[in-house]
């Protein structure tokens, strides 16, 4: 299968940096998505998210998905003082990046 000049090609076995850029950011998010263009594994999103996040969860959820939470209540502090975050993702052993995992609840 040929593939588009400019196509990336994701390395399953590399940890995937996901650049997190705040909605307010224009500037940083298409200068970010030059530099980084060639990179496979590099992806740069904008936060979409409006409003304040959840301040109470279930106790279950809580116990559970403690550690999720806080790295994505740091993220989400990233985001909003310096305009960025960056997250390291580990791949899983079958390739498939979870990003989504880690950002979503």
């Amino acid at each position: 299968m040929l593939r588009a000049p400019h196509e990336k090609v994701l390395n399953p076995l590399l940890p995937r940096l996901l650049f997190i850029v705040s909605a307010h950011r224009e500037d940083l998010y298409a200068k970010l998505k030059v530099a980084l263009a060639s990179e496979p594994n590099v992806e740069i999103l904008f936060d979409r998210r409006v409003g304040p996040r959840r301040a109470v969860a279930d106790a279950a959820a809580t116990d559970r998905r403690r550690a999720e939470r806080r790295q994505r209540e740091a993220i989400d502090s990233e985001v909003r003082d310096r305009g960025w975050a960056v997250v390291k993702v580990s791949p899983d052993l079958s390739g498939r990046p979870r990003w989504k995992d880690i950002l979503s609840g």
